[in-house]
């Protein structure tokens, strides 16, 4: 049971928990060099190893986003999430919203029209209140 726990957790989410790690041993650290403590080294390496989890952690989950890239952006944005597959969106679709897809996204227009000005001309008022 503990072995399907631990698949579920994803890797940014275990990043994260090592950078917590990592300060929290950074503070040891910090304090052991003040006390000229042999703990020192044991936090020292502890910290690179911690600091270490944190960069394996959010690539791997960067590169599970690069996979996503193909589709739809938005429904990757979420680092902490997994992605979902085209299934799952249109069966979401299909049970929640009638079958009915929204309308382009404004991110799906910008990136089909790159010259154009993202947002109108900003409305400046002729006077301030106080």
């Amino acid at each position: 049971m503990l072995v399907k726990v631990v698949r579920r957790v994803s890797a940014p989410f275990m990043g994260y928990l090592f950078l917590l790690l990592a300060s929290a041993l950074l503070g040891l650290f910090v304090e052991a060099l003040a006390y000229r403590s042999g703990w020192a080294a044991v936090t020292g390496v502890a910290l690179g190893g911690s600091l270490f989890a944190t960069v394996v952690g959010f690539r791997k989950g960067a590169m599970k986003l690069a996979q996503c890239g193909e589709g739809d952006p938005l429904h990757c944005v979420n680092i902490l999430s997994e992605p979902l597959r085209q299934e799952e969106v249109d069966q979401y679709y299909v049970n929640y919203r009638g079958g009915q897809r929204p309308a382009q996204s404004a991110v799906a227009l910008r990136a089909s029209r790159p010259n154009q000005s993202e947002a109108p001309e900003a409305v400046v008022p002729s006077r301030l209140s106080a």
